[in-house]
C-alpha cells in the first residue's frame, strides 16, 4: 500500500509536472504568439507609417509639382501678354508711322499737284499769248503750216507743235493722220507707212513714239537734266521745263510719281537752274 501510495503520489506528481510544463508551454506559446502579434502590428504599424510617410511625400511632390506647372503656366502666360502687347505696340507704331507717311505723301500730292497746276495755267496763258501772236502774223488764216520734220528733230517737239497747229486750225482729228503723214520722214514716216490706212491719230502718235523708245522714264530723265543757263531766257526756260513735266507726268501715271518736293535751285556758281524732283 505504501508503494502503491508512492506510486500514485509519483503518478500524480507526474501529472502535476506535466500539466505545469503544459502550462508553461501553453504560457511561451501565448507570450510567442503575443510577441508575434505585437512584431505583425509594429510592422503593420511601421508599414503603414511608411506607406503614410510615402503618400505624404508624394502628395507634397504633386502639390510642388502642382505649384511648378501653375508658376510656369502664370510665367507663360506674361510672357505671352507681353509679347502680345509688344505686337500690339509695334503694330500701333507701325500704322502710326504708315498714317504719318501717308499724310505726309498726300500734303505731297497736294502740294505738287497746286505746283503743276500753278505751271500749267501758266503754260496755257503761254499758249493763249502764242495763239494771239500767230494770230496777228497770219491774219488770222487757217492755213498755219508747219515745217516738214528732220531727224535731228526732237519728234514729241514736233509732234507737239503739229497738234497745236491742228487745234489752232480746228482741223477735224480724224483728219490729223493726212495732215501727219506728208510732213513725217525716215523712221517715223516707215512707221505711219507701215501702219496703212488708218484715220486713228492717237494710235499712230503712240507708235511713233514708242518707235523713239519715248517713255516716262526717258520724259523723267530729261526733265531732270532741263538747267537753266544765264545765256537763257527764263521765260522760255520755264516753259520747256513745264512741257516736259507735262510729258512726263502723263494723265495714265497721274500724279503718283511725283515722290519729292518739286523746286528749283541753283546749281554750282554759274548761276543755273534746274528742276528738281
Amino acid at each position: 500500500e505504501e508503494q502503491q501510495r508512492r506510486w500514485e503520489e509519483a503518478q500524480r506528481q507526474a501529472e502535476e509536472r506535466r500539466q505545469e510544463e503544459e502550462r508553461r508551454r501553453e504560457e511561451a506559446q501565448r507570450q510567442a504568439e503575443e510577441r508575434r502579434q505585437e512584431e505583425e502590428r509594429q510592422r503593420e504599424e511601421r508599414a503603414e507609417e511608411r506607406r503614410r510617410e510615402e503618400e505624404r511625400r508624394r502628395e507634397e511632390a504633386q502639390r510642388q509639382a502642382e505649384e511648378r506647372r501653375r508658376e510656369e503656366e502664370r510665367q507663360r502666360e506674361e510672357r505671352a501678354e507681353e509679347r502680345r502687347q509688344e505686337e500690339e505696340r509695334r503694330r500701333e507704331e507701325a500704322q502710326r508711322q504708315a498714317e504719318e507717311r501717308r499724310r505726309e505723301e498726300e500734303r505731297q500730292r497736294e502740294r505738287h499737284y497746286e505746283e503743276i497746276q500753278a505751271m500749267q495755267e501758266q503754260h496755257m496763258q503761254q499758249i493763249e499769248i502764242m495763239k494771239g501772236v500767230l494770230a496777228e502774223r497770219e491774219g488770222n488764216s487757217p492755213h498755219l503750216k508747219i515745217s516738214p520734220y528732220q531727224e535731228t528733230e526732237d519728234i514729241q517737239d514736233f509732234i507737239e507743235a503739229f497738234e497745236g497747229i491742228m487745234k489752232i486750225q480746228g482741223v477735224n482729228r480724224t483728219n490729223w493722220i493726212l495732215r501727219l503723214t506728208p510732213l513725217l520722214s525716215g523712221k517715223a514716216r516707215t512707221v505711219c507707212t507701215d501702219l496703212g490706212t488708218t484715220t486713228d491719230y492717237d494710235g499712230v502718235k503712240k507708235a511713233i513714239l514708242e518707235h523713239y523708245n519715248i517713255n516716262t522714264e526717258r520724259c523723267r530723265r530729261k526733265f531732270r537734266s532741263h538747267v537753266w543757263t544765264r545765256d537763257q531766257d527764263p521765260t522760255d526756260w520755264i516753259a520747256r521745263g513745264v512741257k516736259l513735266v507735262k510729258r512726263w507726268l502723263v494723265p495714265e501715271n497721274g500724279m503718283e510719281q511725283i515722290g519729292e518736293e518739286e523746286h528749283f535751285v541753283p546749281e554750282g556758281k554759274g548761276g543755273n537752274l534746274v528742276f528738281e524732283l
